[in-house]
């Protein structure tokens, strides 16, 4: 089922009706200005209000609720005149109530296009585009048909229409991109309501029907796995009756957090599957609650709806602010999401107060991100709401008494002898550390006890050798990072494995994992021996 490119016109649905409405302002989107290219003599106003349909979620189950379908404005869309030649002869942008105003030559053939993409220059400034992947990059949008701009001003709207037919898709799923676009613009205005002068880093969104769960991944064809942010570009799924994501804004807006977080603090995140009941890697956990919970509060909807299954009538929502979780701790992202929705949900703390933190101290803590350095800048930046944060944390089974960036103190070990604590184990330059053990009790890749941390501390700037060595059975993996930055690591074959490195003065993390215990795939591609229970390994540092 093709939809709408800019190389492919499509008539959706329009309406040429008398005068229009007035404009209303937005953060981000104010009152149209038009931006014309084509000088004339007597020009006329096109103007017309930009709407799409939108399919909530049933909070019951989680799944799209069709029946309950509305219109609703796209904000903050570009939105042009094309002139016979297929040509931007003006351009401008719809306000927070969808609505446009375009100015063109009088008695021009012209046709309108709304592009689902939003841009801005100056201060603040972004270009947020959704394209279709499968389709080399293709710009999402809808047009109207080309008629005569006449001699007095003229109304022309753009609906764009979910393409449901009652018991399947039987049209053009033209509303998809706009509603990704949407939540997007959600996202940006809880940015600017603590950074009014954000520039951000231009981002695409890349949607396609043909977006599956399939694998191994081709994200040309549509084998994408699962909708998720790379780095570079947000992938989302639109695989009708098996898994589609265009209107679990919640999805949309989770995938924006890590953008968010990507571009305006660090994420450390390893990556993986995840829920919210597992016991996960410090690191993902926190960057998943984070994302849980920059939805629900840029959505202003606690209720996280993943839709699924045959008319996508399936899902499985959870409220960010329920206190209560499955297997609580620093390694749940339930906890996690718990706790930042609830900072964000304090009057005397608020987004400002998170985003204060994530685009400084968390931004350069020379720990791991994790809920552990987070809560520690957070006391910093807040001494009078100290007991309050406390109370808070603690109640999710963390320690937040006397924390620090590294969880010294933390004493809950998610039900390992093995495997979490310490979370990091101090190493001096001319140290040893033995039995430092691994463990696949919890599952394999990303799961707590996966990996192992290291504390290095270094003085004096120089050349030192990290050298981490196991049994016959072994295949150690290291990493040497430096403010969040890999910089350097080592994974060759061999039972020992030893990096030389120049070290500045700082503070370091060294990362040891076993990959014939934690990462089947890696094991299965070297033909290793594929080991359960547990793997310890002997790290040295020598000067």
């Amino acid at each position: 089922m093709k939809l709408f490119h800019l190389v492919t016109v499509v008539l959706l649905v329009f309406t040429l009706s008398a005068c229009g409405g007035g404009n209303s302002a937005s953060a981000i989107a104010p009152a149209p200005v038009p931006i014309c290219t084509a000088s004339a003599a007597t020009p006329v106003t096109i103007s017309g209000t930009i709407t799409y349909d939108f399919v909530p979620n049933d909070p019951a189950t989680g799944g799209l609720n069709y029946a309950a379908t509305v219109a609703k404005p796209a904000r903050g869309v570009d939105v042009q005149a094309i002139d016979g030649n297929n040509s931007a002869v003006c351009m401008s942008s719809t306000n927070a109530s969808g609505l446009y105003q375009l100015q063109v030559p009088a008695n021009t053939t012209v046709a309108v296009r709304a592009l689902a993409k939003m841009s801005k220059t100056g201060a603040p400034s972004w270009t947020f585009r959704v394209i279709d992947n499968t389709s080399g990059g293709a710009q999402w949008s809808m047009q109207g048909p080309a008629s005569s701009s006449g001699a007095t001003a003229q109304t022309r709207n753009l609906h764009a229409a979910s393409g449901w037919g009652g018991a399947g898709y039987t049209g053009n799923r033209t509303a998809a991109p706009f509603a990704i676009l949407d939540d997007v613009y959600d996202g940006v205005t809880l940015m600017l309501s603590v950074a009014p002068n954000t520039q951000f880093t231009p981002l695409n969104l890349n949607w396609s029907p043909q977006n599956s769960k399939l694998t191994p991944f081709n994200l040309a064809t549509g084998s994408i796995g699962t909708t998720f942010f790379n780095g570079s570009g947000i992938y989302i799924l639109g695989d009708a009756d098996v898994d589609t994501d265009e209107f679990d804004k919640h999805v949309i807006i989770h995938e924006f957090g890590h953008y968010i977080e990507s571009n305006f603090s660090r994420s450390d995140s390893i990556g993986g599957s995840h829920a919210g009941g597992e016991h996960l890697d410090l690191r993902l956990a926190f960057g998943e609650g984070f994302g849980n919970a920059f939805s629900a509060m840029a959505s202003n909807d606690p209720v996280y709806s993943d839709s699924k299954g045959v008319n996508q009538a399936l899902g499985s929502p959870f409220d960010v602010s329920v206190a209560s979780w499955t297997n609580p701790g620093w390694f749940s992202e339930g906890s996690i999401h718990h706790i930042l929705y609830q900072t964000y949900t304090s009057p005397s703390l608020g987004f400002k107060s998170i985003f204060d933190v994530l685009s400084a101290k968390e931004k350069n803590t020379p720990a791991l991100t994790s809920i552990f350095s987070f809560i520690t800048a957070l006391k910093a930046n807040n001494p009078g709401q100290i007991p309050a944060i406390d109370t808070l944390v603690n109640a999710q089974g963390i320690d937040s008494n006397n924390m620090d960036a590294y969880g010294t103190n933390e004493t809950h070990n998610g039900g390992l002898t093995v495997g979490a604590l310490l979370i990091y184990t101090i190493i001096a330059p001319g140290g040893t550390v033995s039995s430092l053990c691994t463990t696949a009790t919890y599952g394999q890749n990303n799961k707590l006890g996966n990996n192992r941390f290291l504390r290095l501390q270094v003085a004096a700037a120089g050349t030192r050798t990290v050298t981490v060595t196991g049994d016959s059975f072994s295949y150690p993996l290291i990493d040497i990072y430096s403010i969040g930055s890999d910089v350097a690591h080592n994974y060759n074959t061999g039972t020992t494995k030893s990096i030389n490195y120049n070290f500045a003065q700082g503070d370091y993390i060294i990362e040891i994992t076993d990959a014939s215990l934690t990462l089947p795939d890696f094991a299965e591609r070297y033909g290793l021996v594929t080991r359960t229970g547990q793997s310890c390994l002997t790290v040295n540092v020598t000067n």
